[in-house]
């Protein structure tokens, strides 16, 4: 089940400032590691033959594009 923009903000409406504070602090948290983790320089990668295993190591996600590429 999708949660429409509604929803989401009907959600969020139930909560208690207390529990929207503490969201936004998971937030914040979680853009802090993220911008951290893109600054990080780029690990050396051991040449592997498998495409998935490279691009798991770089934090790719290449489900859509596999799916795709076995449809032809």
């Amino acid at each position: 089940m999708t949660m429409t923009e509604d929803d989401f903000f009907n959600h969020l409406y139930t909560l208690s400032l207390p529990q929207l504070s503490l969201i936004q602090e998971q937030l914040s948290i979680k853009i802090q590691q993220q911008l951290i983790k893109r600054q990080r320089p780029a690990k050396m990668l051991t040449p592997t033959g498998s495409i998935r295993e490279m691009a798991d190591n770089l934090g790719l996600d290449l489900t859509a594009l596999m799916r795709e590429v076995a449809r032809r």
